[in-house]
């Protein structure tokens, strides 16, 4: 480690402290912290979960499908006819997003619209905009260095316990370090900042947060919260276990918003900030490599 990083991930873990003493101090993480959390009632159960992964499932497994046929090296798809790897990636993006978040999210569109207001309630529509970004904006200026220092105290530990630490990252952003296409870059950076945010805060947190709480009550909040942010980083980290961590603690800002605020948008905010900082991470230092 250099004296840069050394220098730069005490800051990192200094700020996340910081936050940390914040958030406590104001009561956020106390029994007390979703007292005022506003009703979410719209007859979800738990075989609104099943269906769900079911729908899931099948997506997933056309996405698997085409991209064998049309996208794998040797198929008669774009790559087999030139095409770059970003253009490979982003189909598959898109594909993963149109057939396998989408029709989760227009299903549990379709359950809360039986209900009188039920976009609201679940949190689809804002409750309220002169609150709820506001609160997203907040919530990544908590979010960021949180993240941010945990990942490099999981760095830190695992070299101090002489453990090999791999180059991580998602990749999307691994491929859009490599893009060469405008377009592609765009494509990417538009799936990784708008589609991806809207579409996950809607499973993770206005699906299964909110069947888990009409399920168990709102006593429950917290280990809901807790179980959802578990999930979110679970699906997200890949082969590097090393990312859970500053995962799961997005994870729990990004609950915790929703709980607080009943509405998605302020999490929204959040994720697409906080993907919008790694995008620019990573363009900034392929532009300077």
């Amino acid at each position: 480690m250099t004296a840069a990083e050394m220098v730069v991930g005490s800051v990192w873990v200094v700020a996340a402290l910081t936050a940390l003493v914040v958030v406590v101090r104001r009561g956020f993480l106390g029994r007390r912290a979703f007292i005022a959390a506003p009703p979410r009632a719209v007859g979800l159960v738990l075989l609104d979960l099943v269906v769900a992964f079911l729908l899931f499932l099948i997506g997933s497994t056309i996405h698997d499908l085409v991209t064998r046929r049309f996208l794998a090296p040797g198929s008669t798809g774009p790559l087999e006819a030139g095409g770059s790897a970003g253009v490979v990636q982003l189909y598959q993006a898109v594909l993963g997003q149109v057939l396998g978040q989408l029709p989760v999210v227009v299903y549990l569109g379709w359950r809360a619209k039986g209900r009188r207001h039920g976009w609201k309630i679940l949190g689809l529509a804002p409750r309220s905009i002169d609150r709820d970004v506001p609160a997203g904006v907040l919530g990544f200026l908590v979010a960021l260095p949180l993240v941010m220092g945990t990942m490099v105290l999981v760095v830190a530990v695992c070299r101090w316990l002489g453990w090999v630490v791999p180059q991580y990252g998602h990749e999307l952003l691994v491929t859009l370090s490599r893009s060469e296409s405008g377009w592609v870059t765009l494509g990417l950076i538009a799936s990784a900042v708008l589609v991806a945010p809207v579409l996950e805060e809607a499973v993770f947190r206005g699906l299964v947060q909110t069947v888990l709480l009409e399920t168990f009550g709102a006593s429950w909040r917290w280990r809901i919260v807790t179980f959802s942010a578990a999930t979110f980083a679970l699906v997200h980290t890949g082969q590097a276990w090393q990312s859970l961590p500053g995962l799961w603690v997005l994870g729990m800002v990004l609950g915790w918003l929703y709980e607080r605020t009943g509405s998605l948008l302020p999490g929204v905010i959040v994720h697409g900030a906080f993907n919008a900082w790694n995008v620019a991470i990573v363009l900034w230092l392929s532009s300077s490599s």
